[in-house]
């Protein structure tokens, strides 16, 4: 190798450069170009605050030196600092850098921020920032506001100027609360936001809600917030009522919210009356739930409607007023002697009362005695004497209030034209824990006041409650001697689950006092378990006539001893006794039950062969679920002494009756859980038009089957063509309606069945048992008392509209 010489060494230079170079010819050079750069911001675009900061990163790819990037700012409206500042100017690639905006926004005011890669200048990424002003004010809207307790107000916050950044925190405030003994709001950061008021008014009662710039902390604005007490409401009840010349009227005012409760003050005003003339008040100054009496004047001004009216005392602007139209009396409708039986409950349970007393026919009533029965009595009921006043109208509407050792109550009816008969209800229960039902007066026969009148055959039909069991019904029949000696006595009794059918009796009759024509009854029965077993029942009796008692049980309830009450009617028995024959033609039934609580009504016509087969349609409000205009069919057996069965009606359930003539007896449902009560009537011959409802009409509901119930009283008059208007008094559990009005049409189909709209959403069904009476079931869904229907019954007071 030493010996080679500068020649040689480059000769061989030479030789290797030509085989790299023959090589690469030949395919064998590797080399790559590397890849491009490429450059990300955090953000493509941001609205910065003057004088504000915010981050950015720049992420690389491919920068394989790690480089990073170089950052600049740049604007059409700016230059230098004026653009902002960016710190630091380079970072690698995932590190931050902070731009600070400037301290006033450039014209325009949109900025470029730009990442360049400092690798290969080519390779950039740029971010556009907006830069907005700083807040310079803020105010809220509205300014105040006044609300009630559980009230609430939506503010809305505006920051300035329009440009800045428009969110706020919001937040309350008060000298006399915090947290939510202040208010509570919808959001803290909402806008607008939504103030609730607290339960309670804060002690001073104004709360301050505070929106505060989200940009400028120091920037904010208040609204005044005035909390106050729900204001003063005083109802007057009832609220519009005709009160005849002289007559009593009980007015009642509720008031609420009256922090210093201080009561009313009553007034009487009118424009054709002052003073007395307008009648008088026995008392001009009552408590927060307070009544006053007024009394009619003895002449009717002109015109005659006077307003009563019950101002706070608190705040006299808070008043409440009822309408009074004096009407002329027709006291002398009333003269003689009557019987009535009423059913109800109490704020205790079911209630029982029968009694009798004399109309003088100017007003008054005398010589009253009474039986009441109520299931918080321990000792049952005794004999009351009670005294008491009426008034009715020319329309044939009544009132009246009786008066005993146990207080006073007030009731309204409707009496018929003849004096001689006037279903009504108890008018008084303001508070929904007063008495509350139905009954009837009838005027009494006082020849028939003696044990010979009761010399017979009767049917009965009793019904009520028995402590443990709930819903109770007898129906049966028996034989009177001349001495009060019963016999032929057999019963059917019927509690939820069970009825015990066709059981013997026996018991005696008292003779009745002369005056009064009252009476005792004792009744000694045993009932199979799961029945009382054997019990002795004792009862008070009213007679009518020949025909009919009113009958009330005088036991303390018991889980043995059931509270009952109901009618005793004298039984014709056919030459040969009762056969199947003794159910023949057009029947019209009514019944009232309860199921799972809850009432339950059925009306409907039966159509019987004389031979022991019917058919029949049915209408039913069964705790709001109805079966309407429903075709049935069924079987019935009748034995001499008028007991019928009905073993296996469709749609209903098993039924027995007892007859007390063709056709007519009472009803009492033979099995199953339900227990339902009621008549059975001879329907009149038709066919039936709209024609054969003409005239006024009273009208009544029947004794309820549960306390929730709804009572009506008042007068339905029809055209004898299509439409019918209706008045009533309405009492509803702790609330009192008088003349409530209302107004429909009605169609009647050839059977007798028919339908009335006397509202858009009040559609009733109704059967007319002759031109001068039917029974009306409500057919739709009415909270509260969707679930406890109304049986109505309708009798004709007078003639033509």
């Amino acid at each position: 190798m030493r010996g080679l010489n500068k020649i040689s060494w480059i000769a061989l230079l030479a030789s290797v450069h030509l085989s790299v170079a023959i090589l690469s010819g030949c395919g064998s050079d590797t080399s790559v170009p590397p890849p491009a750069i490429s450059v990300t911001l955090s953000a493509a675009s941001a609205s910065i605050q003057v004088g504000t900061a915010k981050q950015f990163t720049a992420n690389l790819q491919n920068d394989s030196q790690n480089m990073g990037v170089t950052w600049s700012v740049t604007g059409s409206g700016c230059n230098g600092a004026a653009c902002g500042t960016v710190s630091p100017a380079s970072t690698l690639s995932g590190a931050a850098t902070t731009y600070t905006a400037p301290a006033n926004v450039p014209t325009p005011a949109t900025l470029t921020l730009t990442a360049t890669s400092a690798a290969d200048s080519s390779k950039s990424a740029s971010a556009t920032i907006t830069l907005i002003p700083a807040p310079t004010g803020v105010s809220v809207s509205p300014t105040a506001a006044t609300l009630q307790i559980t009230g609430a107000q939506q503010f809305t916050a505006t920051v300035s100027p329009a440009a800045a950044n428009q969110a706020v925190t919001w937040s309350l405030s008060g000298a006399g609360c915090t947290g939510v003994a202040c208010g509570t709001l919808s959001s803290t950061t909402g806008n607008p936001v939504t103030y609730a008021v607290p339960t309670a008014v804060p002690n001073p009662a104004t709360v301050s809600i505070t929106a505060t710039a989200v940009g400028g902390p120091t920037q904010l604005a208040s609204a005044t917030i005035t909390i106050t007490p729900p204001p003063i409401v005083v109802d007057a009840r009832p609220p519009v009522i005709d009160v005849p010349v002289n007559a009593t009227q009980l007015f009642f005012a509720g008031v609420t919210n009256d922090p210093l409760n201080q009561g009313v003050t009553w007034t009487l005003t009118g424009a054709g009356c002052s003073g007395a003339t307008c009648g008088t008040l026995s008392t001009t100054q009552t408590a927060r739930l307070g009544n006053t009496f007024y009394t009619a004047p003895p002449s009717i001004p002109s015109p005659a409607t006077i307003t009563v009216r019950a101002t706070s005392v608190t705040y006299p602007g808070s008043s409440g007023s009822a309408t009074i139209t004096i009407i002329p009396t027709n006291n002398a409708l009333m003269t003689g002697r009557y019987a009535f039986l009423f059913h109800g409950f109490d704020s205790d349970g079911q209630m029982a009362m029968a009694g009798s007393f004399n109309a003088d026919g100017a007003g008054n009533i005398t010589g009253g005695v009474e039986d009441i029965n109520r299931t918080t009595f321990t000792t049952g009921a005794t004999p009351l004497s009670f005294t008491g006043t009426y008034i009715i109208g020319t329309n044939n509407k009544g009132q009246m209030t009786l008066t005993s050792s146990e207080g006073s109550a007030t009731f309204h009816f409707v009496i018929d034209s003849t004096g001689s008969n006037a279903p009504f209800i108890e008018f008084d229960d303001i508070t929904g824990t007063g008495t509350r039902g139905s009954g009837s007066m009838q005027k009494q026969v006082p020849t028939a006041f003696s044990l010979a009148q009761t010399n017979g055959d009767f049917v009965m039909g009793l019904f009520g409650d028995l402590a443990g069991a709930g819903r109770t019904g007898i129906v049966g029949r028996f034989n009177s001697s001349s001495t009060g000696a019963v016999s032929g006595a057999v019963m059917d009794f019927s509690i939820p689950g069970t009825s015990s059918p066709n059981v013997a009796w026996s018991g005696s009759i008292a003779a009745p006092d002369s005056t009064t024509g009252r009476g005792t009854m004792t009744l000694n029965v045993t009932i199979p378990a799961p029945g009382p077993g054997a019990i002795t029942l004792n009862f008070a009796y009213y007679i009518l006539a020949t025909n009919k008692l009113f009958v009330a049980g005088t036991d303390a309830r018991s889980s043995s001893l059931p509270l009952l009450s109901g009618q005793v009617h004298r039984q014709i028995i056919p030459s040969g006794g009762f056969t199947n024959a003794s159910l023949r033609g057009n029947i019209i039934f009514a019944l009232e039950g309860v199921v799972g609580g809850t009432g339950s009504i059925a009306v409907g016509q039966a159509t019987l062969d004389g031979s022991g087969s019917l058919t029949g349609i049915l209408d039913e409000n069964d705790g709001g679920t109805y079966i309407l205009n429903t075709a049935f069919t069924g079987t019935y057996i009748v034995s001499s002494n008028g007991r019928t069965t009905i073993p296996n009606p469709t749609i209903i359930s098993p039924q027995v009756l007892y007859l007390e003539d063709t056709n007519r007896g009472f009803i009492l449902e033979a099995a199953g859980s339900e227990v339902t009560f009621g008549e059975i009537q001879p329907q009149a011959a038709g066919p039936f038009s709209a024609a054969s409802l003409s005239g006024t009409f009273g009208e009544n509901t029947e004794p309820p089957p549960v306390s929730i119930y709804q009572d009506i009283n008042g007068l339905s008059v029809s055209d004898g063509i299509s439409s019918g208007t209706s008045t009533v008094d309405l009492s509803d559990p702790g609330r009192l309606r008088t003349k409530f009005s209302s107004g429909g049409t009605y169609t009647v189909d050839s059977n007798g069945r028919g339908t009335s709209l006397v509202l858009p959403d009040d559609p009733l069904v109704f059967w007319i048992v002759s031109p001068n009476d039917f029974l009306c079931i409500a057919t739709v869904r009415q909270a509260p008392l969707d679930t406890n229907p109304a049986l109505l019954k309708y009798f004709r007071v007078r003639f033509g509209p």
